[in-house]
């Protein structure tokens, strides 16, 4: 599965927990790619008003984190924080994750990540979406999330038959 998404979206939100709850149900059958899709023109090239004016800082915030090898941690406290990812919450996240400061702060303020998130945008725009959450389950798009976790159940097991259809035809 591969997710664009948004840190400040809400329905991002939701499908960030629900996703995380069918990698927790299905460990080793399902694998999801997060891609950043910010609503926000500070580094989304595509748009002229901005949804959520502070996405690219949280994207870039995310990006620093993986540079730590804590992406997973840091998407889960952006998304809890959503209503106040102002760059002075961010950086307290980031001690109360126990990263590096010196590094994460460095990686903030220079910007060593946004051509990152810049990269993703762009692979968001050339696929046409235009509202987050967008995923891409075996490289079908589904726009939204789901009412529940049954519908990534469901998407996975006729992913999984389709699959498995198309190798025995072959």
């Amino acid at each position: 599965i591969v997710e664009f998404s948004d840190f400040e979206c809400g329905y991002c939100r939701r499908n960030h927990e629900l996703l995380k709850d069918l990698i927790g149900r299905r460990p080793g059958e399902v694998r999801v790619v997060y891609r950043h899709f910010p609503l926000d023109p500070a580094c989304n090239e595509a748009l002229d008003t901005d949804m959520h004016r502070r996405a690219c800082r949280a994207a870039e915030a995310a990006e620093c984190a993986a540079r730590q090898s804590r992406f997973s941690e840091m998407a889960d406290a952006l998304f809890a924080n959503q209503r106040s990812l102002y760059d002075r919450r961010i950086f307290a996240l980031a001690q109360e994750l126990g990263l590096d400061a010196g590094d994460f702060q460095d990686c903030m303020n220079k910007g060593l990540t946004l051509g990152a998130v810049i990269e993703d945008a762009r692979l968001g725009n050339k696929l046409g979406i235009n509202s987050t959450p967008t995923l891409f389950i075996n490289g079908r798009q589904v726009t939204g999330t789901f009412e529940s976790a049954v519908g990534y159940d469901l998407a996975v097991l006729i992913e999984t038959r389709l699959a498995a259809r198309a190798s025995h035809q072959q």
